[in-house]
């Protein structure tokens, strides 16, 4: 394994770069890159690949996506700085070494990631929102199919509206949380109802249906 030191001091593993395949002229597309033999030096227009930009179907997360945004947003259109896409959805950032040893500030950002690996936590909270609102017609799927096994009801029938406020109550009182793999967000259904009995749910079903329609039969239906 070969080794690029910057001028900072800081040295980047091959491990950790790519090298653009010349004959192509598609550099977004991660198929044009290859992994650099061990055996050879890096040169300074070889691409490093931070881990902490990646995402896709099978690897990274939301806080890697956190962190590409926020960087194409702190260097847009930069000559250097460029994302890629891969099979799967999987998507990157790649930095030419000679652009990263120029700019220091660029490297703080970056290694920044060692000691924690999200760059805005707001931001993080947003996109776990929109990644629970994306999930939720499966969610609600899910939530109902054991609702009806547990009562003798047509759930289906409630109006949206109800069967969010209903679930969001009973999120809350079982303290059942959200969990994220990649990029998609899940909720464990079965943890969340196994604790409450019938009488549990029929409360909180009661207490939801007065807050929310203040008791009006015909607004909780479809």
């Amino acid at each position: 394994m070969s080794k690029f030191q910057l001028d900072s001091g800081k040295e980047i593993d091959s491990n950790d770069c790519l090298r653009y395949r010349n004959d192509s002229d598609y550099p977004e597309s991660l198929t044009n890159y290859y992994y650099i033999p061990s055996n050879e030096q890096l040169k300074e227009d070889d691409w490093y690949s931070p881990k902490y930009f990646n995402t896709g179907d099978y690897n990274g997360g939301i806080s890697n996506l956190v962190n590409r945004q926020i960087l194409l947003k702190e260097y847009p259109d930069t000559e250097g700085i460029l994302e890629v896409y891969g099979s799967y959805s999987h998507a990157t950032l790649l930095i030419r070494l000679d652009v990263l040893n120029k700019n220091q500030e660029l490297q703080d950002l970056i290694f920044s990631l060692e000691d924690y690996p999200c760059l805005d936590d707001e931001l993080h909270s947003e996109l776990e929102e929109e990644a629970k609102q994306d999930s939720w017609e499966n969610t609600r799927y899910d939530f109902i199919r054991e609702l009806q096994r547990k009562f003798d009801y047509n759930f289906e029938s409630l109006n949206n509206d109800f069967i969010y406020a209903l679930f969001s109550r009973l999120e809350e009182v079982s303290n059942t949380y959200w969990y994220f793999e990649h990029m998609n967000a899940y909720f464990p259904i079965d943890d969340m109802l196994s604790d409450l009995t019938q009488e549990d749910i029929l409360k909180y079903f009661k207490e939801v249906f007065q807050d929310l329609f203040d008791g009006d039969v015909e607004k909780i239906k479809d």
